[in-house]
């Protein structure tokens, strides 16, 4: 310390501010900033939008795994095809008990489906409570549809390139490049569909989108 900075304390300077804070922690690791992410639910006659809080969760399945209930900030209730209505709540506890689906409209969670297994892709067809959930699953290679479906440690399933449509009219309700379905909620799963029949009993035929690899 030189001698104007030993007079500057002398006199009751106050102290030099504090260095600003920076995101690198003292590991080296950047802190990463509180985590939001964008998603809509599906229930049986809901459908809402709104941010999730991952909180110390890097994947919203793992957030979902062990919890009862979501807080969704800026949730809003969604009509038709997904038009925003005025029905606005800056915070509400959902029950995760009534939800079928959750699903994002972003790539943000792709990596939900890393692994260090080669996983194989299997397309099923979905029917829960209240929809029709069309995708890929991607399974490992010795695990079949119904074992994936009966799944005890997992509540929600993920999927990848879902289509949704609604179990009543088969209006279609939603597009997702990730969705995770309730399996509680699941009914009965297919790993393929019949194509409509012309004589006796018709068999209706039901979209299926196209394979991409």
């Amino acid at each position: 310390m030189d001698h104007e900075q030993h007079e500057g304390l002398a006199l009751g300077d106050p102290a030099a501010p504090p260095a600003p804070w920076s995101p690198v922690e003292g590991n080296g690791h950047v802190a990463a900033p509180t985590d939001r992410l964008r998603v809509e639910l599906l229930g049986v006659n809901l459908r809402m939008a709104g941010s999730v809080d991952l909180g110390s969760f890097v994947r919203i399945s793992d957030l979902l795994n062990v919890r009862s209930s979501v807080d969704v900030a800026n949730a809003v209730l969604l009509a038709g095809p997904g038009q925003e209505t005025e029905v606005v709540f800056p915070e509400l506890r959902v029950s995760l008990e009534d939800i079928s689906v959750l699903g994002q409209r972003d790539d943000a969670q792709a990596g939900d489906q890393r692994s260090r297994i080669p996983l194989r892709r299997r397309h099923l067809v979905v029917m829960t409570r209240g929809h029709m959930v069309y995708g890929w699953a991607h399974l490992h290679p010795e695990t079949s549809p119904a074992s994936f479906i009966e799944a005890g440690d997992r509540r929600f399933l993920p999927m990848t390139d879902v289509r949704v449509r609604w179990l009543a009219d088969r209006s279609l309700a939603a597009r997702y490049p990730f969705a995770l379905v309730q399996r509680s909620h699941v009914v009965g799963v297919a790993t393929e569909v019949r194509p409509p029949t012309t004589a006796g009993h018709a068999v209706a035929a039901v979209e299926m989108p196209a394979p991409v690899d």
